[in-house]
């Protein structure tokens, strides 16, 4: 995969990446003009002025204009496909942003064409620069095998999460970079979160309803987003620049997690308990507050437990439930993944609200 310190290199000072003061006011100022990439920027300033380029070849890289790879008509009355564009003798074309972000989420509307030869990827996210590693949507052709990837610093197959009409109709595909998680969506649903920690223990939890997979290191400072396709000469991607959108991000943004039983889509707010039920698991890593908020029609008690480093999930707290009742309990310490246990005195039980909230 082509980094950004090669794409900068290539691009030598076309858009002020040279040496000295004047390099760094330029990239200053383009960056300052540049907080967000969406439909009215394209309408009103083109790709060049807020993307960079390059072919990368077996000898050599090629600095670009984006707009020379990368086109479409505006939308008007629906969507409308765009061409991104990998020329027969290129091995990788990337389009980066200009401006670098600290907390960011990228989306892309788009079909993922699919991939006639085994190694050939398409990549939607960010970039972090040499050794800093990558936070994006990874499809590739594995053995003859469509497969999509979760990637932040290590690639974590979520290849059935991929809409069985990825190739024929337009999805969307979001990569939102907070503090302590990456936040995977298709379709506006979370499908995928990686927990950013330095000295993080390896877990991988899969899904439904989401996956959860530990980074093992924190996100870089400076991201850039880009889009990408390797190793696919005389191709074109179906990606329209007007179809996708860059927007600077908060730390910590607050959230809401509807708790599902484990290994389903099945909400535990409606459903029957008989005789007990464990949630799927919410990342709470990095944030203060935690409040876990309960309702059921039978008394029980709901069991709070943490995965530890060493791999268990251990009893953090066990929280009576009055008939009923909403009930409330703030967790105060850390952990990096929590779920509850309910077991209900007299089964079966209906229960009726079921959430996390953390921020």
């Amino acid at each position: 995969m082509v980094t950004l310190t090669d794409l900068k290199e290539a691009l030598g000072d076309i858009v002020g990446f040279g040496e000295g003061e004047t390099g760094r006011e330029a990239l200053g100022a383009e960056q300052d003009s540049q907080s967000y990439w969406a439909h009215g920027k394209m309408v009103r300033d083109g790709l060049d002025a807020h993307f960079m380029a390059q072919n990368r070849y077996s000898d050599r890289y090629e600095k670009i204009l984006p707009s020379s790879v990368w086109t479409a008509d505006q939308p008007r009355l629906g969507p409308v496909d765009g061409a991104f564009i990998c020329s027969a003798s290129a091995l990788v074309t990337q389009v980066a942003s200009l401006k670098a972000y600290s907390y960011a989420k990228v989306h892309a509307r788009t079909k993922i064409p699919s991939l006639p030869q085994p190694g050939q990827e398409i990549y939607i996210g960010f970039e972090g620069g040499v050794g800093m590693g990558v936070i994006s949507f990874k499809a590739e052709n594995v053995g003859g095998v469509m497969t999509l990837y979760a990637v932040a610093n290590r690639d974590y197959d979520i290849t059935a999460e991929l809409p069985t009409d990825y190739a024929t109709a337009l999805h969307h595909y979001s990569v939102r970079v907070s503090r302590p998680l990456v936040t995977f969506s298709i379709d506006y649903s979370p499908v995928a979160y990686a927990v950013l920690a330095d000295s993080l223990g390896t877990f991988g939890i899969d899904g439904p309803p989401y996956t959860l997979f530990s980074a093992g290191r924190v996100s870089p400072q400076s991201l850039y987003a880009f889009f990408e396709v390797q190793s696919v000469p005389e191709f074109t991607w179906p990606l329209n620049p007007y179809n996708t959108s860059i927007n600077e991000d908060t730390p910590l943004p607050p959230q809401v997690f509807p708790l599902y039983q484990t290994g389903t889509e099945n909400l535990l707010a409606g459903l029957t308990v008989n005789p007990n039920v464990t949630s799927h698991p919410v990342p709470i890593f990095g944030y203060d507050y935690k409040t876990f908020l309960f309702r059921a029609d039978e008394a029980g008690d709901l069991n709070i437990q943490v995965l530890t480093q060493a791999g268990n999930w251990r009893t953090y707290h066990t929280e009576p439930v009055a008939a009923d009742t909403l009930e409330t309990f703030i967790m105060t310490g850390d952990a990096v993944l929590a779920r509850v246990i309910f077991t209900p005195d007299a089964p079966p039980a209906n229960i009726t609200d079921a959430e996390v909230i953390i921020r």
